[in-house]
């Protein structure tokens, strides 16, 4: 403590002591001296000793009966302390102190080592040497470990030689918000190299520059297993009576095992029902409005359970990822009202349907979902005078949404569809239409990615560029409350990437269109106020002619009454004066 005192002997110990830092130590010696004699209490004795300094723990080392057998054999049961206390040396106390012992350091993840054998070759089928992030340069060839923070660093690099970064798995919206690409996931070992401890975990990994393959070791043993699906059952109180979504309510899991059973008896006993929840509508004050449960089953029982999507009440789909699809099923853009009438009027729409895969339900309501397969003869039948459909996109999934801007503002799906197909080799399908910062834009959805981002096409003898750009992606988020966001500079910031013609073209259209919709926002609300206004003004000049009216009856009805009143003579008017005569 930088205090430098003469210690005046045994004898005048607690005086001196007392004098110095004003405490009783000599009923905190009785009560540690107790507590010390027990094995199990040595705790205790520990906390009683906090109560004194560390230079007076050092004048009161061996006051314990551990520590006076054998004079300054105390001190070297001392030393002998694990390693792991850094206090061991010093303080025999110390030994016993739960805050005392180091944690073990871990490693970052740039630190962390794969395995010897890791399965990233090169296109030649070598395997790529690991390096650290801070070793790399432009004639690095091998594999890096980095966070999705470091990118932008790695690829300004400017490689030329193979080089891949492996990072922890990236979600969907951090590759639709990116320009590269991202491959995965794949499964790795991990070593930290601090704690000697190996890991297993899924990642992802980018090419910065070259071709790399993921190609592991030669099995020590194969043998086949099932396919495994897993699908989403939901039953929400608004398609079934009260009575049945109460039966369902009280033991959930047993219900849609039941159900299940009943659909697919062959593969009852290989279905396991987990993962059970309860939802609430948005707009709905009461609880338990959706019980939702997990199945996994066999993949051979998936194609029967969601073609029987809506039965009962009770909707299937794919448990997937979010801003995944699945491959073989579509849903077709026609919805019906989320109750038990809309439900029924659906089942009616698809009576006699073939390539039908039930029911699903969707933010805008109930709608149809389709096989691929058959995709072009339900929209035929479903859809027949739907104008964005025709001979040519009849049978296109949309997989890829792109927004291609530029089109005259008269330009109809008909002409957007066949401009696009001769330009890009392709049919799209139009969804909706708007204008971003007064310029005419078609969103168009694709089965494979265009590879042409900019044509031009001739329209009544004008030339128009029409760009296309990637559709922004939105996350399925549930809406309530806002989100926090990240402190500028702190881990959790989305990394920025080098930027490109077509990035900084979709990120001004974004910027723009969103501008648009906060002054058309804007507009809309002084409309509004202005409307009002004017109501409050008209209804004041009816309020002020009523009362000018009012007043006007009554100053005639005053003026009426003074005219109609005859003067008649009373004792108190003299009498006329008489002419003279001469």
């Amino acid at each position: 403590v930088g205090i430098q005192v003469h210690y005046p002997g045994p004898l005048h110990e607690a005086s001196f002591l007392r004098s110095i830092h004003h405490v009783d130590v000599q009923r905190v010696l009785t009560n540690a001296t107790l507590a010390w004699q027990q094995p199990d209490m040595h705790q205790a004795a520990y906390f009683a000793m906090r109560l004194l300094p560390w230079h007076i723990l050092q004048v009161l080392k061996g006051r314990f009966p551990d520590h006076q057998a054998a004079g300054g054999a105390g001190e070297a049961k001392a030393a002998a302390k694990p390693k792991g206390n850094p206090h061991s040396g010093a303080d025999p106390l110390m030994a016993h102190d739960p805050w005392a012992k180091a944690a073990a350091a871990s490693s970052r993840w740039e630190d962390l080592k794969l395995e010897d054998q890791h399965p990233f070759q090169d296109s030649k089928g070598d395997q790529l040497r690991q390096y650290h992030r801070l070793q790399t340069t432009t004639s690095t060839k091998g594999v890096v470990l980095a966070t999705k923070q470091f990118l932008p660093e790695l690829v300004k690099l400017n490689p030329k030689q193979p080089l891949v970064v492996i990072l922890p798995l990236i979600d969907q919206q951090t590759k639709a918000n990116s320009n590269l690409i991202f491959h995965g996931p794949f499964e790795v070992v991990l070593e930290d190299r601090a704690t000697k401890a190996s890991y297993k975990r899924v990642v992802s990994a980018v090419a910065i520059y070259g071709e790399f393959q993921y190609k592991l070791r030669e099995p020590t043993c194969e043998f086949t297993m099932s396919e495994i699906a897993e699908l989403v059952l939901e039953l929400d109180s608004r398609l079934v009576q009260k009575q049945e979504f109460d039966k369902a309510k009280d033991n959930p899991i047993q219900y849609f095992r039941q159900y299940i059973t009943a659909a697919a008896p062959t593969h009852a006993d290989q279905v396991s029902v987990y993962g059970f929840r309860r939802n609430r509508h948005p707009t709905s004050s009461r609880d338990d409005d959706q019980l939702q449960v997990i199945a996994k089953l066999p993949s051979a029982a998936r194609t029967t359970l969601l073609s029987i999507s809506g039965q009962q009440g009770t909707l299937l789909r794919d448990f997937l990822d979010s801003g995944s699809q699945p491959i073989d099923a579509s849903v077709i853009p026609k919805f019906w009202e989320v109750s038990q009438k809309g439900l029924r009027e659906l089942s009616i729409s698809i009576e006699g349907v073939k390539g039908i895969a039930g029911a699903i339900l969707t933010r805008r309501g109930l709608a149809i979902r389709a096989w691929t397969s058959s995709i072009a003869d339900v929209r035929r039948k479903l859809l027949p005078n739907d104008a964005r459909l025709n001979d040519t996109n009849m049978a296109v999934v949309p997989r890829f949404m792109m927004d291609a801007a530029g089109w005259p503002p008269g330009a109809s799906p008909a002409d957007v569809i066949e401009s696009v197909t001769k330009a890009v080799s392709q049919a799209p399908i139009p969804t909706k239409t708007f204008r971003s910062a007064g310029v005419h834009t078609w969103q168009l959805g694709f089965q494979t990615l265009p590879s042409v981002q900019t044509f031009t096409v001739k329209i009544n003898g004008a030339l128009h560029q029409i760009l296309l750009t990637p559709a922004p992606f939105h996350s399925k988020g549930n809406g309530k409350g806002k989100q926090r966001q990240p402190k500028k500079g702190s881990p959790k910031d989305e990394p920025h990437f080098p930027p490109t013609a077509t990035s900084i073209a979709a990120a001004s259209a974004q910027q723009d269109k969103k501008r648009i919709d906060q002054l058309e926002n804007r507009f809309d609300s002084l409309q509004k106020q202005v409307t009002g206004i004017e109501h409050k003004q008209s209804s004041l000049e009816s309020k002020l002619d009523q009362r000018f009216n009012d007043i006007g009856d009554t100053l005639r009805q005053l003026v009426q009454l003074s005219t109609n009143r005859t003067h008649e003579a009373s004792g108190d008017t003299p009498p006329p004066k008489n002419q003279r005569t001469a």
